[in-house]
């Protein structure tokens, strides 16, 4: 019987090989389809690094007409004038009842679709570092915990280049252990600008399905032209945010 069986399948081997060709294709479609799969699932359970719960984002925008006067032109005195504004915004939003801490950032919220690198470097090590322009309390409004030192200040900020790094997938940045980090070298056009670390903070990714990067979180000063396209980020108390 197993000899007939063999028989017909030697006979039929022309369907036989095709048979087998689509079942060899199908398994290694589904393996690919699960690994991935359990893949994704693996990172999107890894900790995200920040909280968003009780948080809003507020999108603040300068009329068309009126942008292209600020930046054709590059009239100063209208920077100046909108900033203020900007600030003058974010004072209100700060003291208003049920407000528990707000920030003005650029390109570094959880789930933005604009990010931008800059060159940075370490000793001799050189590599591109997700760059985000913070002031210090948007560690406060997404609750993103320091592993070492602390955030830098509006004031301390004046005058002198700090900047807050983050490690990426490895807990490293740039081949090194971030909290052994005193200095980093930034690029600022076709110099290299050194700058404080002021602290450490937990890596974070920028949605749950994506890895943790490097981070490097630049003091945003007071008369900073990147507030005229920041985003307001809020932290709303919790029994404040019933509705």
């Amino acid at each position: 019987m197993v000899k007939h069986i063999f028989k017909i399948i030697w006979a039929e081997r022309r369907i036989n090989i095709w048979i087998l060709a689509e079942l060899i294709f199908v398994f290694i479609i589904l393996w690919f389809c699960s690994d991935y799969l359990s893949f994704m699932i693996k990172r999107a359970l890894a900790p995200t690094g920040f909280d968003i719960e009780h948080t809003y984002n507020v999108n603040l925008g300068i009329r068309d007409e009126v942008a292209a006067t600020i930046w054709q032109n590059g009239e100063d005195s209208l920077k100046s004038t909108y900033i203020n504004d900007l600030w003058t915004i974010y004072d209100r939003v700060a003291r208003y009842p049920g407000i528990e801490s707000v920030c003005f950032s650029a390109q570094a919220h959880p789930y933005t679709g604009s990010y931008s690198s800059t060159p940075c470097k370490v000793d001799t090590v050189t590599g591109s570092i997700w760059y985000r322009v913070v002031m210090p309390e948007f560690f406060e409004v997404f609750k993103i915990p320091f592993i070492k030192g602390k955030a830098f200040t509006l004031d301390n900020s004046v005058g002198t280049n700090y900047c807050v790094i983050g490690a990426g997938e490895e807990n490293e940045l740039l081949k090194h252990n971030p909290t052994d980090i005193q200095t980093i070298d930034v690029r600022n056009g076709g110099d290299w600008i050194n700058t404080k670390v002021s602290g450490v903070v937990n890596r974070v990714k920028r949605s749950e399905y994506e890895l943790y990067t490097t981070s490097l979180y630049y003091a945003m000063k007071k008369n900073d032209p990147t507030l005229l396209y920041s985003t307001l980020s809020i932290r709303v108390k919790p029994d404040a945010d019933s509705d």
